[in-house]
């Protein structure tokens, strides 16, 4: 077990003698203000039980130290520390990397499929120069915590997804390693693989309807997904800080994709690093616009990504990008 201490303990030191003050109570200490002192400042960050007793040893006996810990947690001036553990477990199991068998690409149907199949899709243009510099764009991506209602059109939605994800002026279409999608993307990916997949739920973009939409990155251009064409994806957000947006841009990864073998439970954290690479390409393409944009995690995952007609949790939703106007903006 980890502790720490509660946010609202206080330590008081009076000559040899220390109290603890802890939601109404007080923990009296008698002759331990050396004890009390060595443990906070060793709980400067949570530890395990057994560390702290080891370090404290030099300050009193084990008997001294394992009474005064028992009564701090009874008094729940220090409290268990579970989520430190549980994430560094969950790293480690992704440390082991693999050589491991690579499906062909011919066995991924279902993202070939979403990469290159449906009806009727929107063909979406690409991206004219903006004029402006990567200095600029750096200086002015900025996290938008206030939208405003107003369109946006084709064109803008339509730049954004192609600097930030477009592979169809990137190099040839074949797949550049086996078990990846075709052609080159425009952010790195482990043993370029690909496993994050793009939906697209345009809000309030002129000329196309609110839905999800898979976005085909070689073909450039939006397909309707397996989700029902009334969800709103706004319904399925924690909070109604990106309400006003104009279009979000979902990051999907699919567990079920064979190709994922190759590098064992890493292949979990390599996907998470490539969701984070696109996401940023998102948000400075948007910003080259002149855009406003906010990443967004705080989402119902399991409602949101059967929303957005995938099979929770094998295809989970792991991140969204909001993109629209920032209230106050002027219009053009």
């Amino acid at each position: 077990m980890w502790l720490h201490w509660a946010q609202e303990a206080h330590a008081v030191i009076d000559g040899a003698d220390a109290t603890v003050d802890v939601a109404g109570m007080t923990v009296v200490l008698p002759g331990r203000a050396a004890l009390l002192i060595g443990l906070r400042d060793l709980l400067r960050e949570p530890r395990p039980v057994e560390e702290i007793e080891q370090q404290l040893r030099a300050t009193g006996s084990a008997p001294l130290v394992a009474e005064t810990l028992r009564e701090l947690m009874n008094s729940q001036a220090l409290v268990p520390w579970a989520l430190g553990p549980e994430l560094a477990q969950l790293h480690q199991e992704t440390v082991a990397g693999g050589a491991g068998p690579v499906a062909s690409p011919m066995l991924e149907t279902g993202r070939m499929f979403r990469e290159m199949g449906g009806g009727h899709g929107v063909q979406l243009p690409y991206a004219r120069e903006t004029g402006v510099t990567l200095q600029e764009v750096l200086n002015t991506r900025r996290s938008c915590r206030a939208f405003r209602r107003l369109s946006l059109t084709v064109e803008q939605l339509g730049g954004v997804l192609s600097l930030a994800a477009s592979a169809g002026g990137n190099g040839p279409p074949s797949p550049k390693a086996p078990g990846g999608p075709p052609a080159h993307r425009p952010y790195p990916s482990g043993g370029a693989l690909y496993p994050v997949e793009i939906l697209v739920y345009p809000a309030d973009v002129r000329g196309i309807a609110a839905r999800f939409y898979n976005y085909q990155a070689l073909a450039h251009r939006l397909v309707p997904s397996a989700a029902k064409a009334d969800e709103n994806l706004k319904n399925f957000l924690a909070e109604d800080t990106a309400n006003e947006a104009a279009f979000f841009v979902l990051l999907f990864l699919d567990f079920t994709r064979l190709s994922l073998s190759k590098y064992g439970k890493k292949a979990y954290r390599l996907a998470l690093l490539e969701a984070g690479h696109l996401a940023q390409n998102v948000l400075l393409a948007a910003a080259a616009f002149r855009l406003a944009a906010l990443p967004l995690c705080g989402f119902d995952d399991d409602r949101l990504s059967r929303a957005a007609g995938l099979r929770y949790p094998d295809q989970p939703v792991v991140y969204v990008l909001a993109v629209g106007s920032a209230a106050g903006d002027a219009d053009e």
